[in-house]
């Protein structure tokens, strides 16, 4: 792999060990920043592939420039480094490639670098196939990225779609598991599947957790035998 990389910690000391890190593993390292300031101006300018920023930084946090730059560059790869993990939240909103937290293994970055590798390769060649969906008396074929989330509730499957249109089906929900790209879809509950692009945070609810999405209201359930599994997609530890 060789990727345009800007790389922005404040902490002098990380920051060189992942510069040479990822010097060794094939980047190409475009610029190095202490500030956040600095991170948005070596990107603005020299148009990286991927940014590697820490959330904390003297003059603000690098979530707020993370924000800024995929408002501007909607292709830019964003992985975040902090030391708390409770702000994994937070980089499901901009669709963060990763989420590392300090201290990190080598092992870790690995992880990364596949995660970086796979994303890329999705941006530039992968497209997901169409879905044919059942509705009343005609067929409404759609996009699988649209999708937010799919619920079965009393005989009839309710497919909730980015721009809050809704669709209904009589097509139980394994039947569409089947059809769906496992690449977006994660099954959370016996009457869920969602799509784990659409994500913004996740909350616990009694036995349960409640997923919330960017772009409607609704919301969706994981329960505690499926939240391993989405938290593992998610790399959440």
């Amino acid at each position: 792999m060789s990727y345009n990389v800007v790389v922005a910690e404040d902490h002098e000391k990380i920051r060189k060990k992942l510069v040479t890190f990822l010097r060794e593993n094939g980047f190409t390292i475009m610029a190095e920043a202490k500030s956040g300031k600095e991170a948005k101006n070596h990107v603005q300018k020299l148009r990286p592939q991927v940014l590697f920023v820490d959330i904390e930084m003297p003059d603000g946090d690098g979530y707020t420039i993370a924000k800024q730059l995929r408002l501007q560059m909607p292709d830019l790869l964003i992985v975040f480094i902090t030391g708390k993990a409770e702000f994994a939240s937070r980089a499901f909103d901009i669709e963060a490639t990763d989420y590392i937290v300090k201290p990190f293994s080598q092992e870790r970055l690995y992880q990364c670098f596949k995660r970086i590798e796979n994303s890329i390769g999705i941006t530039e060649t992968q497209s997901f196939p169409r879905l044919s969906i059942r509705s009343r008396n005609s067929v409404e074929v759609i996009d699988q990225e649209e999708i937010v989330f799919i619920s079965s509730e009393n005989k009839s499957t309710k497919i909730i779609m980015d721009g809050k249109k809704e669709i209904r089906t009589l097509e139980y929900l394994k039947n569409l598991e089947e059809k769906l790209d496992s690449a977006l879809f994660l099954r959370t509950h016996k009457s869920y599947i969602i799509n784990i692009k659409h994500i913004s945070r996740i909350e616990p609810s009694g036995q349960t957790y409640i997923v919330y999405f960017k772009n409607t209201s609704k919301m969706a359930f994981v329960s505690r035998t499926h939240l391993s599994s989405l938290y593992k997609r998610l790399q959440i530890s």
